[in-house]
């Protein structure tokens, strides 16, 4: 039997470490992951739903963090929710080193054909840009060019 981690609160992602002890699968949660994890926001509050940003720097730093946490303990990492099956967002979690993506079945089509249309090193590579930036504006705008530079749309 698989036992696995899901990581969701401030306290856990924070620190970038897994809890407890070493654990076969580690996941994020995505679908509120910069809202439950950096500063809880919620994108279905009216008043405050102009804070989720996916592409926050401390968001992108902090899934970092886990990734080598967890892989430094050969964990494996998964990110579930909406980041997850956005074909703008996949490639920079791919680059992140995260290990699995899963999302809800009508995003499959084109976050595969976006992975078909792309390079690891090249998602390495948007990744390690987007981590030097500090506008989350300018790092979805890099995402939003990676994605469009690889998909032809008629």
């Amino acid at each position: 039997m698989e036992v696995g981690s899901m990581i969701e609160n401030s306290e856990r992602g924070g620190h970038g470490r897994p809890p407890g002890a070493p654990l076969p699968v580690l996941q994020h949660r995505h679908q509120r992951f910069s809202s439950s994890i950096c500063w809880r926001s919620d994108r279905g509050n009216d008043r405050i739903a102009h804070l989720y940003e996916p592409t926050h720097p401390a968001v992108l730093r902090t899934i970092k963090s886990v990734v080598d946490d967890a892989h430094r303990r050969h964990l494996p990492v998964a990110v579930c929710g909406e980041m997850a099956g956005d074909p703008i967002f996949a490639p920079l979690l791919l680059g992140l080193g995260i290990d699995e993506l899963s999302m809800a079945p009508p995003s499959l089509p084109a976050v595969k054909y976006l992975i078909r249309a792309m390079k690891m090193s090249d998602a390495k590579k948007l990744a390690a840009d987007a981590l030097t930036m500090s506008d989350p504006k300018e790092i979805y705008a890099m995402a939003e060019a990676f994605y469009a530079t690889r998909v032809k749309v008629d």
